[in-house]
């Protein structure tokens, strides 16, 4: 690691990222299987577990404590509506929880550089459009870049998809970050591509994702995912 930096790569149009993921699918399916990609609506924010930007813990074991005992509560609590999460391993409840907005250690990370352009163009829906941030980041990890020295600080987690319908839908994989104190780009910066692009490439961006059938109905697949789609081509398609 040392003082290693991450790639990185601004682009200025939607083509440019096509071209750059089309040099990605051309490789063989064994190289693409180590390959995640990772939306954000703001360029500006870091690879930083969910938990940590919630909470700030005197060192790991701590954290530990907490999201395990976060866990049991939201078990318990989420049985109420689902009882088969009583018998739910731990990692799967824990991605199930990330998938539904719940703080954990965990990173969701996709197999599909167009959904990950989804999510960090959809996301911009959460800003003001004149508070919008002015670029737009996806980030690409390859595993193979992963070294064994840093195994203690985050491990890649395959998702499981009983019982959680979207980590199928979106292609999710995961990070566990098991340090407290620095990011993933930190820790990893040898694995790492930031792509940049504008967030003005909004409109034609979800549009011609929409019409790869890569929408909010299809990340998920519930009656919120189906109005949060029709509502964009209804309302701000047009």
């Amino acid at each position: 690691m040392g003082n290693a930096v991450y790639q990185l790569k601004r682009m200025k149009s939607w083509s440019s990222y096509l071209k750059f993921i089309g040099d990605y699918v051309t490789q063989d399916a064994t190289t693409r299987q180590r390959v995640y990609f990772r939306g954000h609506a703001d360029a500006k924010w870091q690879l930083r577990a969910t938990v940590d930007r919630v909470s700030v813990f005197k060192d790991r074991h701590a954290r530990e404590l907490n999201v395990i005992g976060a866990l049991g509560v939201f078990r318990s609590e989420a049985c109420a509506i689902n009882d088969t999460l009583a018998d739910m391993d731990n990692d799967p409840l824990e991605q199930l929880a990330r998938h539904h907005g719940f703080p954990t250690r965990l990173l969701d990370w996709t197999q599909s550089p167009y959904v990950a352009a989804f999510f960090a163009f959809d996301e911009l829906r959460l800003f003001e459009k004149k508070k919008r941030p002015k670029h737009v980041a996806i980030w690409v990890l390859s595993a193979q870049g992963i070294s064994d020295d840093v195994l203690d600080d985050v491990e890649i987690v395959s998702a499981s998809f009983v019982g959680n319908r979207r980590a199928y839908s979106q292609r999710s994989v995961f990070t566990r970050l098991k340090s407290n104190d620095r990011d993933l780009e930190i820790i990893v910066p040898e694995a790492l591509t930031k792509v940049v692009l504008p967030s003005s490439l909004y409109l034609s961006v979800m549009t011609h994702l929409d019409e790869m059938n890569i929408n909010s109905a299809a990340m998920f697949p519930d009656l919120d995912g189906v109005a949060r789609a029709v509502a964009r081509r209804r309302f701000e398609f047009t």
